[in-house]
């Protein structure tokens, strides 16, 4: 028999979604988020140019075709290089 299959789009706060949670999921988010993978994922760098992080570097990979890494502090090598060229163009 055939399956369909519906996908659906939901956007919700996360103060919405706290709020549907009951007492014992609350305090297993809150062990989640005190815990070391969260913590480092909470204090990430972030880009300030194209915003991507450790933990998300998808733009990067598609305007380069590999991960980017940090240039310096919250820089990616992807849009340092474009900041790069683009300095080149207009000397």
């Amino acid at each position: 028999m055939p399956t369909l299959q519906k996908i659906f789009t939901l956007e919700i706060s996360p103060e919405q979604f706290l709020n549907s949670c009951s007492p014992s999921e609350l305090k297993e988010i809150d062990i989640l988020i005190q815990g070391n993978f969260y913590q480092q994922r909470m204090n990430a760098q972030v880009c300030k140019i194209c915003g991507c992080t450790d933990y998300d570097c998808k733009q990067c990979i598609e305007k380069t075709g590999e991960p980017c890494y940090w240039f310096e502090k919250n820089l990616c090598s992807a849009c340092a290089s474009s900041t790069t060229t683009l300095i080149n163009h207009e000397s």
